[in-house]
């Protein structure tokens, strides 16, 4: 883990750099919604509408200070081209520029959304940086160089994305050391995997994750032991494990044909677009466990040869 420099733009060099994305796509699903076409048309012209509406409030953000520029990323983040592109093109050299150096890691996030972050070569214009982010399994690469705006503010533009640039910023609050990062686009917009997002507040320490002891929460020693001895090695590490631990985990009261009371827990990762496995724990003590992906089922309930019936109650 390096340690952040006090000592002023140039801390750790100068030395030119490219922009470079890099694409790595993993499989993905989407569910289509269904509806009347009608409705759809209103649903795109009102959001169209409300598009127009930010970008024209975009174009009147006043950008006259320092404390002006570094408010309207804080407030309006960069959703959308036009406030990138007017910050943008008010960079400059900054003699007395923070030292954004060192390893960031990207926090308060769900585990599974990682991102990894590494500036360097700075220079009272500019720093070089690199980027490696998560959605669960797919990632993403992104580097590039930023040039300073403010002391505290550093902009990066990309032209060869698309048809429109797209832009990141860098933020950096020396009291608390975080460094909040905005992006315009996620995923394909910045040649990125499906959903993958660069922006977020990074710290130097390690990332602090909101679902933090999620498996434990949900899943008794006497459950993950039963898992354990009836799944595959395979099949537990990646289809339950793994998907219980970072993945998403749902819960909800049930109550089986016979009466009695049970738990429902279903886990998937966001990126597969289906239920890894789903499990009936009874108040009783019986389990059932469904591996969606193998089509493998688990119990130790003698009499069942398939999840049984059941509902969910409030």
């Amino acid at each position: 883990m390096a340690i952040l420099l006090l000592s002023g733009a140039v801390a750790c060099g100068a030395q030119s750099g490219q922009g470079d994305g890099k694409e790595n796509v993993g499989e993905h699903t989407d569910g289509e919604a269904e509806g009347d076409s009608s409705s759809g048309n209103k649903d795109e012209t009102e959001a169209l509408s409300d598009y127009d509406a930010l970008q024209k409030e975009q174009e009147q953000t006043p950008l006259e200070t320092d404390e002006q520029i570094e408010e309207a990323i804080l407030t309006n983040g960069l959703w959308g081209q036009v406030l990138g592109e007017r910050i943008y093109e008010i960079r400059r050299a900054v003699e007395d520029a923070a030292d954004f150096c060192g390893e960031w890691k990207r926090t308060q996030i769900h585990t599974g959304t990682d991102g990894d972050l590494a500036i360097t070569d700075q220079t009272s214009e500019r720093f070089s940086f690199e980027m490696e982010c998560y959605y669960f399994y797919h990632m993403g690469e992104l580097s590039g160089d930023a040039w300073f705006v403010t002391s505290h503010l550093a902009i990066a533009k990309f032209e060869d994305f698309g048809e429109k640039p797209q832009y990141v910023a860098f933020l950096l609050d020396e009291e608390s050391q975080a460094l909040t990062v905005e992006a315009t686009g996620v995923g394909f917009d910045l040649h990125l995997g499906n959903h993958v997002w660069v922006s977020g507040e990074y710290g130097k320490g390690e990332p602090v994750y909101t679902n933090e002891g999620q498996f434990e929460a949900y899943f008794s020693d006497e459950l993950d032991t039963f898992m354990r001895e009836n799944l595959s090695e395979a099949e537990y590490e990646h289809d339950f494990r793994l998907t219980a631990e970072i993945g998403v985990v749902v819960e909800h009261p049930a109550v089986l044909a016979d009466g009695t009371k049970a738990r429902w827990l279903g886990g998937y990762m966001p990126t597969d677009g289906m239920y890894s496995f789903e499990m009936l724990v009874t108040e009783d003590g019986r389990i059932y466990a469904d591996m969606h992906f193998s089509s493998f089922f688990v119990t130790n309930d003698d009499r069942a040869e398939s999840m049984p019936e059941w509902e969910s109650v409030e």
